[in-house]
Order: C-alpha cells, then structure tokens, then sequence
C-alpha cells in the first residue's frame, strides 16, 4: 500500500493499459520475484473489451497499441530499453494483437 500511493495509484492518462502501467511502476520500486506458474487467466470473448480491442474493432485497437507505445516510452530509460527495443515491444504487441484475432475468427463463437 504505501508503494501504491508513493507511485500515486493508476495513471489516468490510461483508457486499456492502466494496470500494466500501475504493475509497472510497482516493479519499478523494488525488487520483483517471478512464480512460474499460473494464478490467473481470462476469457476473450468478442464482444468483451479486450475481445473488440484485439478483435475488430480498429479505433480501439489504434488507441491499445498507442498506449502500449505510451507505456515502453515511459519506462524505456528505467528499464535501460532501446528505441528498437521499444519498436520491437510494439511488434510484438500488434503480433499478439492479430493472434488474437485469428483465434477468435476460428474458435469463439459470439
């Protein structure tokens, strides 16, 4: 809690990512430990929020993946990234974006 209020809580700037970015910010004040294995998961369904960012819905997907920019560019010096280390963070985001997509097409049915 009190590393929660140090970073100011969620950074409203945010519409998709708030929660990466509050996680992140977290990380960024200490020490981060990494339990390999799941505690948590999520359906995508398409007509979800995430379901229509990742799936169609092309104002929405613009805007997550201008805010996932938004998120590298603001952790790139703390995180010691590169500018094609950002670029390459984005890819990979529009990748998974589109993998998305194309399960949805062929596994969920509305």
């Amino acid at each position: 809690r009190e590393i929660a209020m140090k970073i100011g809580g969620f950074d409203t700037w945010y519409t998709y990512m708030l929660d990466y970015d509050f996680w992140v910010s977290l990380a960024c004040q200490g020490d981060v430990f990494i339990i390999h294995k799941p505690l948590n998961c999520f359906r995508v369904r398409k007509d979800s929020n995430t379901g229509q960012i990742m799936g169609g819905d092309k104002e929405k997907t613009r805007k997550y993946i201008a805010e996932h920019r938004h998120l590298v560019e603001k952790f790139k010096d703390v995180l010691s990234l590169s500018d094609s280390d950002v670029e390459k963070s984005v890819r990979i985001r529009k990748i998974l974006n589109f993998m998305v997509r194309v399960y949805q097409l062929v596994f969920v049915h509305k």
